[in-house]
């Protein structure tokens, strides 16, 4: 018999979480996902545009350095 069979728990996922709670965390982050996706898109374009490709990779490369 395991613990959470002896103090009545629910199953639990392997972090800990309720397996519901774990669901609803997936769906919101498949909502936000294209939000995030769509942002990161605009904001690479932005760069690329107002900097140049250049400049942004060696912009990149001190990044890096640093």
């Amino acid at each position: 018999m395991n613990r959470q069979a002896q103090i009545g728990e629910t199953e639990l996922s392997p972090c800990g979480l309720n397996p519901e709670t774990v669901k609803h965390i997936l769906e919101k982050y498949q909502l936000y996902r294209e939000d995030i996706d769509k942002n990161m898109k605009t904001y690479t374009h932005f760069l690329l545009s107002y900097f140049g490709k250049k400049q942004i990779f060696t912009h990149y490369l001190q990044f890096l350095v640093y």
